[in-house]
């Protein structure tokens, strides 16, 4: 194995950590097998709820889709801008909604605040830099670099 794949893996290790660390109960690493069936097995069949996808590839809205339960809903909040493909069947026999959102209101960026203010959420910046650094963060977050979220600093 290279260093690269070897590097990587470390960081998913990390990673996940991180989300065990923030509270995450179960951490499913979607490279070692079947990510539809591992959420699926681990809802026992039910389905998931809510897919939030940061990423929104075809394969990671296709199979977060798959992974959807009765009433299940999955937002895209990526720029993948791929064309996935989904059962017609399963979003009106269960009923899923499939949404797309690309911006906030101001409303919602101080309800996110009021939500950290109480200690309700709380937001996992892990690399604070200044925005002279902007097109080398941007870089460590398409390699995959950035355990929780980049902030840059203005001024």
């Amino acid at each position: 194995m290279g260093a690269g794949a070897s590097d990587r893996g470390g960081d998913c290790r990390r990673q996940f950590e991180a989300c065990r660390k923030a509270g995450a109960e179960t951490v499913i690493d979607p490279r070692t097998g079947d990510l539809v069936a591992a959420l699926l097995e681990l809802t026992n069949g039910e389905g998931v709820d809510v897919v939030v996808d940061y990423i929104s590839s075809a394969a990671t809205l296709e199979a977060g889709a798959k992974a959807l339960g009765r009433h299940g809903r999955l937002v895209t909040l990526g720029g993948a801008g791929q064309t996935l493909k989904a059962s017609a069947m399963d979003m009106l026999n269960k009923e899923q909604d499939l949404l797309g959102s690309r911006y906030v209101t101001r409303t919602d960026i101080l309800d996110a605040c009021d939500l950290v203010a109480r200690g309700e959420v709380f937001p996992l910046v892990t690399e604070l830099r200044p925005l002279e650094e902007a097109e080398m963060v941007h870089a460590m977050v398409e390699n995959g670099e950035v355990i929780g979220r980049a902030a840059l600093r203005i001024a």
